[in-house]
C-alpha cells in the first residue's frame, strides 16, 4: 500500500488511506463523467476531496457524455445524446439529456448484452437501470447519480461535490480534467486482470467502465480497486 505525491500535479497510488496519506492531504478536480472509468474512481479514492467540474465549456467526445464497455464485439462506446442551448458556448451544468431519442434503452440492451452472464451482474442492474430511466434531465445529475451508486459499491468516501466557478488553473488542486480522456492513454500503471465475460473471445481490456468490474468482481470490488495504480496531472 503506498501514496507518494511527486509534485503539485502528479502523484502515484495503490489505494488504502493509510498514515501516509493523511500527511499529504490531496483536493483533486475532475470533470463529470458517464458510467467512468475505473481510473476515475482511482483518482476519487486516492485524494481527500474531490471537485466536478461543472462551469467547464461543454466539449465533445470525451467521458462526460460517454463509457466503454466491454460487449462481445470489443470495446464499445455508449454515447448520450446531449442538447446545448448555448450551442459551443454551453456550461456542462447547462447540458441536457435528448429525451426523443431511444438511447437509455439502446444503452441498457448493450450492457445487458456485455454483462447478463457476468457473476454480478443480477446483484447491481436493477439499481443502475432505476437510475438510468430515471427523471434526469441534465446530464450531470444522472453522471452523479450513477457515480455515487459506484462509489458506494466500491466503498469509496471521499467528499464529492460540484465546482462553484472555473479556475482555469485551479490553486492548491490536483487538476485531472485533461486527464482522463478516451482519445488518450489510461493513467493506470497497474490494474491486475481479472476475467472478463469474453475472455475467450478477446484479451483482457484495461480501464473500462467500473460497471466491468462491479458486475464481474462484485463485493471484491473495493478489494480490486486496492491492486490499482496510476499516475496522472
Amino acid at each position: 500500500m503506498c501514496f507518494r505525491l511527486f509534485s503539485d500535479s502528479l502523484f502515484y497510488f495503490c489505494y488504502q488511506k493509510i498514515q501516509v496519506n493523511s500527511l499529504v492531504p490531496v483536493r483533486a478536480v475532475l470533470t463529470s463523467a458517464y458510467l467512468p472509468p475505473l481510473s476515475y474512481l482511482s483518482v476519487i479514492a486516492a485524494a481527500h476531496e474531490v471537485f466536478i467540474e461543472v462551469h467547464e465549456t461543454y466539449p465533445r467526445q470525451s467521458y462526460r457524455n460517454r463509457c466503454q464497455i466491454l460487449g462481445p464485439n470489443g470495446r464499445q462506446n455508449l454515447i448520450i445524446p446531449v442538447k446545448r442551448p448555448e450551442g459551443n458556448h454551453t456550461k456542462i451544468k447547462d447540458i441536457w439529456l435528448v429525451e426523443q431519442d431511444r438511447w437509455r434503452l439502446n444503452h441498457w440492451r448493450s450492457i445487458e448484452a456485455a454483462y447478463r452472464s457476468a457473476p454480478f451482474f443480477t446483484y447491481y442492474a436493477d439499481e443502475l437501470k432505476h437510475v438510468l430511466f430515471g427523471q434526469n434531465q441534465l446530464l450531470i445529475h444522472l453522471n452523479h447519480s450513477l457515480l455515487r451508486i459506484l462509489l458506494g459499491h466500491f466503498s469509496i468516501y471521499t467528499p464529492v461535490s460540484f465546482t462553484s466557478h472555473f479556475e482555469k488553473i485551479p490553486d492548491g488542486i490536483v487538476d485531472i480534467r485533461h486527464t482522463i480522456h478516451p482519445k488518450q492513454p489510461t493513467i493506470l500503471i497497474s490494474q491486475p486482470e481479472y476475467t472478463q465475460v469474453f475472455a475467450d473471445k478477446e484479451n483482457f481490456e484495461t480501464d473500462l467502465s467500473a460497471i466491468d468490474v462491479l458486475f464481474n468482481q462484485g463485493p471484491a470490488s473495493p478489494d480490486f480497486l486496492g491492486q490499482v495504480a496510476f499516475a496522472a496531472g
